[in-house]
């Protein structure tokens, strides 16, 4: 799930050419509804909502971006950020 995406064209997640960086925005951490919710009196244990973690998954070393059949190590190493240059 993602929270946006923007170009250094400053376009949008588009890059005319090879040479620009694209850089895609996780949601990162999310309160949601909690499927084990319990309604009003139930457990205090069971929260109506919970956190969900929609970031990019692991943060060691440099990840990899791939948009079609490039593929192209990602310049930042975050759970909720990710930068890929052209």
């Amino acid at each position: 799930m993602t929270n946006g995406a923007s170009s250094t064209e400053g376009d949008g997640p588009y890059l005319a050419a090879v040479g620009g960086d694209l850089r895609v925005t996780s949601m990162g951490n999310v309160a949601v509804p909690n499927p084990a919710y319990q309604g009003l009196g139930g457990d205090p244990a069971f929260p109506k909502t919970i956190i969900r973690d929609y970031g990019f998954g692991c943060t060691f070393g440099l990840p990899t971006v791939t948009i079609g059949a490039l593929s192209r190590r990602s310049a930042v190493a975050a759970s909720t950020s990710r930068a890929a240059s052209t």
